[in-house]
C-alpha cells in the first residue's frame, strides 16, 4: 500500500449525492451521531438499526436484522432475497461516530478512527506500515503525527473491511489483490476516516436518511434511536 497523501478530503467539501441509490462510479457516506450510555446491547443495537435504516433508504424498502447476513470472516451482507442484494456497504464507529458507505459496486471498505494521541504509534508503524509510511510519520511530531498515523491506520483497516478479514491479516493489506483507490477523510476537527473502493469511484455524501422502520422490529431496546450528523455537528467542541 502505498503512502497515502496527508492532505484527504474534508467532508464539508464533498458534493452531495442526487439520488438515494448510489450510481455505477459512486460511494454514498453517511454520518451518525450514536447514543452514548448504556449497555453493549444497547449500542449494538442501535448501531445495527443505523445501518439498516441507511440501506433500507438506499433501495427503498424497509429492512429488518433478519435482512443481514454476517459471513464467516464477519463482514455483513444483505442477504441474496433482498432487493438489489448486490448494494455494497461497510461500516465502522469509534467514540459517538458511525460512518456508513454504501457502493452499487463490490470491494468497499471504510474505517473511521476518534483523534487522539497515540503513543506507540512508532512501534506499530515499524511492525506494520511501508518504509515510507513509515519515513513520513518520523518527520512529523506531536499531534500532527498522530494524525497522519491515524489516517494510515484507517487506510490499512479499510482495506481489511473491503477483503472482510480481520486485524490478524493487517500485515497482509498492503498485498491486497487487487489494490484499491485508497481515500483519507478529514470529519471536522475529532474524527479522520480510510476508504478503500474500487478506482475511478466518486465520494459523496449521502443524501439525508428517511426514517423507514421494520415493522418485525419490535424489541424495545430499539427505542435509542441514532441521529444523522451533520457536517458542522462534528467540528472542534
Amino acid at each position: 500500500m502505498d503512502a497515502p497523501s496527508m492532505g484527504g478530503l474534508n467532508w464539508s467539501q464533498m458534493p452531495r449525492a442526487q439520488s438515494a441509490y448510489p450510481a455505477p462510479d459512486e460511494v454514498h457516506l453517511r454520518l451518525i451521531r450514536l447514543p452514548q450510555g448504556g449497555d453493549r446491547v444497547r449500542r449494538v443495537a442501535a448501531q445495527r438499526q443505523s445501518l439498516l435504516r441507511s440501506l433500507g433508504h438506499a433501495i427503498g424498502q424497509s429492512l429488518c436484522a433478519e435482512d443481514l447476513l454476517r459471513l464467516p470472516g464477519g463482514k455483513p451482507i444483505l442477504l441474496p432475497s433482498t432487493d438489489r442484494s448486490a448494494l455494497s456497504f461497510s461500516l465502522s464507529h469509534s467514540h459517538d461516530l458511525m460512518l456508513i458507505g454504501v457502493a452499487a459496486r463490490s470491494g468497499l471498505g471504510v474505517d473511521v478512527e476518534r483523534v487522539r494521541a497515540v503513543p506507540q504509534a512508532a512501534l506499530i508503524a515499524q511492525r506494520f506500515f511501508s518504509a515510507d509510511e513509515q519515513e513520513m510519520l518520523s518527520a512529523l511530531l506531536g499531534e500532527a503525527r498522530d494524525i497522519a498515523f491515524l489516517k494510515i491506520w484507517t487506510l490499512y483497516e479499510a482495506v481489511l473491511k473491503r477483503d472482510g478479514v480481520g486485524l490478524r491479516h493487517l500485515a497482509r493489506a498492503r498485498r491486497s489483490d487487487p489494490p484499491p483507490s485508497l481515500t483519507t477523510l478529514r470529519l471536522g476537527a475529532r474524527f479522520v476516516a480510510g476508504i478503500a473502493a474500487p478506482h475511478g469511484m466518486r465520494l459523496m455524501r449521502a443524501k439525508q436518511l428517511a426514517s423507514m422502520p421494520c415493522a418485525r422490529d419490535r424489541n424495545p431496546i430499539l427505542a435509542a434511536r441514532p441521529t444523522v450528523a451533520s457536517a458542522t455537528s462534528w467540528k472542534a467542541s
